[in-house]
């Protein structure tokens, strides 16, 4: 086995452990540096996935809204990923799920980033408002009682382009 093989067969297995720990629940917590990145690693690649697929409480998921506006006032939306089964949207789902357990200031720095792709993409828009959003999921007593799942925002910012130049700031 080449030193690359191994190299290669050393990360996969931690990989691996990682996947255990979120099978099993077990809770990475910023103890110290190492086991905080380890924690962010294993949000961001979906290695703390739980697999309660048929628990008596399935885990909500996240959505991401994001409305433009230009100079005129017109409204349109637009998402960051075409296609969401795509390698890239897996990720960004992951980025998206991870909202409810971010601090603010990343919250706040994550919804900038996909403000400043809204801008890239849109040259016309002056205005870009994310609204992050979680799905309440009833439990099967409410939803025999008639209760539906609903979206509920988590986070909401809105971020306008700076006049002459190509940068955009918060406006909260």
């Amino acid at each position: 086995m080449t030193r690359r093989h191994l190299a290669w067969a050393i990360v996969a297995f931690f990989h691996l452990v990682l996947v255990v720990c979120g099978a099993a629940s077990v809770t990475l917590s910023g103890r110290n540096l190492a086991l905080g990145i380890l924690a962010q690693y294993s949000d961001i690649s979906g290695a703390d996935t739980q697999y309660g697929f048929f628990a008596p409480s399935v885990a909500s998921q996240c959505r991401l809204t994001l409305t433009l506006r230009d100079a005129e006032r017109r409204e349109w939306s637009d998402t960051l990923v075409a296609d969401p089964a795509a390698g890239f949207g897996w990720r960004t789902s992951s980025a998206i799920d991870a909202i409810p357990r971010l601090p603010e200031n990343l919250r706040r720095a994550l919804a900038g980033s996909w403000a400043a792709v809204m801008f890239g993409r849109h040259p016309q828009a002056v205005e870009v408002v994310v609204d992050a959003q979680i799905e309440l999921l009833p439990t099967m007593a409410e939803w025999d009682a008639g209760a539906r799942p609903k979206w509920e925002s988590l986070y909401t910012s809105t971020f306008v382009r700076k006049a002459g130049s190509g940068d955009a700031g918060d406006r909260r």
